[in-house]
């Protein structure tokens, strides 16, 4: 937390630090701007030459110094604004103190002209009228205002999400710490607040599946997280609006025109730098306000979108601002000559290309070339912001991104080596569902808990063991017995499924692995007297694990276990843990076959005309019809009484409520599926609190890139 912390303080101190009011800065602006349009004989002086020359040029320096101390009478604002000349001297090799050049100014007021004429040579120390001088002030003033205002109104949006994740820290630490207060917070208006605000998705109820407008698919988030974004987006409307002093005559500017563009510019470009450590820090596996706000990768994930994208519309605002500039004054060839300006120019197209390429269809349809593109395309983005910036300034921001972005690759390393190298025993157990259990051997220098997830290395069996995949850890009780930890994998493609085809080929086998994690948190779903837990085929791994700690932790919790499977193939590879989970009286597990049972080994299909929503309680040890009817229908004689249905899926917008209608207390539920299982979870818990006037809350265990 300190070091996260630190790195955003310390980004944003040093930006203030030089641009806070100084009445020195804006002394020597003035006097620098209205020397330079006096006619000196020094020959031309090109771009970097400048002090060069006028440093050794004793009429440039008198004037100088005499107009300092002309119109600032105040000697320590003399100081300030000395500083600045001394330390472009010192750039250039000549070396002044203070004392000297309060003596060129006193020597200069000797030998000044009064009459001089600005469009001719002139040798001698000249003096300006101080409306003059007053104009230099007030435009030099209001251009540095402009710039700082984009550093002052970027911190201001880092201040926001700040802000947030402050809140989200306080609400999880009132869950840990006084879960009973929070469970107080019963009233009708907390209900109407979390059923129309907290709980439910922007639109409808479409939260972990996307929205679908045939050419679009879109993501949604929360209301909660729409609400912070668009709080967000507001504000970066409105700090792009306000704040702008427009006048004429402008000692930098001839019209109002370029002042504005040159203002919007400038702004939309500083503030586009503001954002990046928040970029790098919301996509990061090692976010530490993860831990902190107890917030998933997911909703960071969010948010790290859209400031990615307001990020971008700020670059593209600031690159077409310069290049209608560079226009106006034919200068184009010129300003595309410079390092820097390329520079900008190639940042802007590769951080408007990732934005494009993010899109969820792109992401979601090719991932693996979706997360090679948008590494490679970030890392030559920040080095183009690195090249556009170095000697503009502004680099306290490219700086921490890059810190962030070492950090959380550094800290990847870290827990891959302190969990080591270890052996996992893998063998396909769901061949129709493509299934691969994996028990490995780990380290056990950390503590497995619920919610946990790792990312997992395969050096044997895939074709790029550097890919790392994120996976929930389990312990099956076979697992607890010999101190391991369990995998169930759902193989897809890629990585998965170079992993499938190797253990189709040689079978149940050994493979070295490595591990990089934990990661997540654990839900408080213990501190509730019913926990319900509902779990869509693969998803079983993270319910299961909270059943397991509540049986271990000896709690008498109600816990009602709903798992939506398509066929009974996944009960058999799962029939220990479900037999664990009939051990425990207070568990009552609710199981959900979709679609026909398959025929394996003697195991009998449920014939055509069986098929159809009905339930069955089935329980072994209970008449010899009900015995046969589990051989059959199971295979599994360990399971004890468990409520079955065949052939359809559980209406949880009526389940759910019914059962939180029955609890005794407070009740939990947590979900862990396909997007649309989560969805209607979510949904239904939203329309659980009107069935009772105890607390009830929502956990989902989501990992959406």
């Amino acid at each position: 937390m300190k070091f996260t912390s630190l790195l955003l303080l310390a980004a944003a101190t040093e930006a203030a630090r030089d641009t806070l009011a100084n009445a020195g800065y804006h002394v020597n602006s003035a006097c620098n701007s209205l020397t330079n349009k006096v006619k000196w004989d020094v020959g031309k002086t090109g771009r970097g030459m400048t002090y060069i020359k006028y440093c050794k040029y004793q009429p440039w320096l008198g004037t100088y110094t005499h107009c300092v101390k002309q119109f600032e009478h105040e000697e320590h604002v003399q100081d300030q604004a000395f500083d600045f000349l001394i330390k472009n001297c010192d750039n250039v090799d000549i070396h002044f103190n203070h004392e000297q050049l309060h003596s060129f100014a006193e020597n200069a007021s000797n030998y000044i002209n009064h009459d001089a004429n600005f469009t001719a040579i002139n040798r001698a120390p000249v003096e300006f009228n101080h409306s003059a001088y007053d104009l230099s002030y007030r435009s030099g003033k209001e251009f540095k205002w402009q710039l700082d205002s984009g550093t002052y109104f970027g911190s201001g949006l880092v201040a926001w999400f700040g802000l947030v994740i402050l809140t989200g820290a306080t609400i999880n630490f009132a869950y840990k710490a006084f879960p009973q207060a929070v469970f107080g917070l019963t009233q009708r208006p907390v209900k109407t607040f979390r059923q129309w605000f907290s709980l439910p998705a922007t639109f409808g109820h479409k939260h972990s599946a996307p929205l679908d407008f045939k050419v679009i698919q879109m993501a949604t988030p929360t209301r909660v997280q729409s609400f912070v974004v668009f709080v967000y987006i507001a504000l970066n409307i409105i700090f792009m609006c306000i704040c702008y002093d427009l006048f004429t005559p402008n000692d930098s500017f001839k019209t109002k025109a370029d002042q504005l563009a040159r203002y919007v510019s400038d702004r939309s470009g500083i503030m586009a730098f503001t954002q990046l450590p928040l970029i790098f820090l919301f996509a990061g596996r090692n976010n530490i306000m993860m831990w902190i706000t107890g917030w998933s990768f997911d909703t960071f994930n969010v948010y790290h979108r859209w400031v990615s994208r307001m990020m971008t519309a700020h670059a593209i605002i600031h690159s077409v601002g310069y290049t209608v500039i560079g226009a106006r004054r034919g200068a184009l060839g010129v300003y595309y000559s410079r390092t820097y300006w390329r520079w900008g120019v190639v940042a802007t197209i590769l951080c408007s290309f990732i934005c494009i390429q993010s899109i969820y269809f792109l992401r979601h349809r090719w991932y693996d070339a979706f997360l090679f593109i948008h590494i490679v395309f970030a890392v030559m983005f920040v080095v183009g912001c690195w090249w556009h910036c170095e000697d503009l300034g502004w680099m306290q921001w490219v700086y921490a991104s890059i810190a962030l972005w070492c950090f959380d690759r550094l800290m990847r390393f870290v827990r891959i080596g302190w969990s080591g190298k270890s052996t996992g025993e893998a063998q396909i157990v769901g061949r129709e569902a493509r299934i691969v259990r994996i028990e490995v051997d780990y380290s056990q220098r950390w503590k497995f808990f619920p919610g946990a997830h790792v990312y997992l290395h395969c050096l044997k069996g895939t074709r790029k063991p550097w890919e790392s995949h994120p996976f929930t850890i389990y312990q099956s009780p076979e697992a607890v017995a010999n101190n391991k930890i369990t995998f169930l994998i759902k193989c897809y493609d890629g990585m998965t499924n170079s992993l499938f085809d190797y253990l189709d080929k040689n079978g149940k086998c050994n493979l070295p692995v490595l591990m990089d994690g934990p990661y997540g948190s654990q839900h408080p779903v213990h501190k509730y007297n019913t926990s319900i837990l509902v779990a869509g085929g693969i998803g079983i791994t993270a319910t299961y694990a909270y059943a397991q700690d509540s049986i271990q932790r000896g709690l008498k919790q109600h816990i009602v276990f709903i798992w939506v499977v398509s066929d009974d193939e996944y009960l058999k590879w799962f029939s220990q843990e479900l037999a664990f989970l009939q051990t425990a009286e207070n568990i009552e597990v609710r199981l959900y076959l979709t679609r026909q049972l398959s025929r394996n080994g003697g195991t009998t299909t449920l014939s055509e005309k069986n098929v159809g929503v009905q339930e069955t309680v089935v329980n072994t040890s209970s008449s010899d019809e009900a015995s046969d009817k589990a051989s059959d229908a199971l295979s599994l004689s360990s399971l004890g009484s468990v409520q079955v249905t065949y052939g359809g899926r559980p209406d949880l917008c009526e389940e759910i409520p019914n059962i939180v209608s029955q609890a005794a207390g407070t009740t939990s539920v947590m979900v862990c599926g396909p997007p649309i299982m989560n969805d209607d979870t979510r949904k239904a818990v939203a329309l659980s609190l009107d069935y009772t006037n105890k607390r009830v809350d929502y956990f989902e265990e989501a990992f959406a890139w």
